[in-house]
């Protein structure tokens, strides 16, 4: 068990160190635009596709009509014909 809090421990100690070696300075301003650039497009793509997908199912929707009125109207006439209470028993 040790060893291995030991392993974690270096791993975490490493990664910390690697994360304190990154600055600012290490990222040009270029890099930061162009980075900024790509971040910007995915956002934009992303609502796009967003959108599509919503008006895509908003047309799926409008396709199929509300059945409940008609499944009132067919269980009031089944109900005409047939006693429901004596196949429940």
């Amino acid at each position: 068990a040790n060893k291995k809090i030991e392993e974690l421990d270096t791993r975490r100690q490493t990664i910390s160190k690697a994360i304190a070696d990154l600055s600012v300075e290490t990222i040009s301003p270029q890099q930061i635009k162009k980075l900024s650039y790509y971040l910007d497009n995915l956002y934009t793509d992303a609502l796009k596709k967003r959108d599509t997908m919503v008006s895509i199912a908003n047309e799926y929707n409008k396709k199929f009509i509300c059945i409940e009125p008609y499944c009132d109207k067919l269980t009031k006439y089944l109900r005409s014909y047939f006693k429901v209470e004596s196949i429940m028993t």
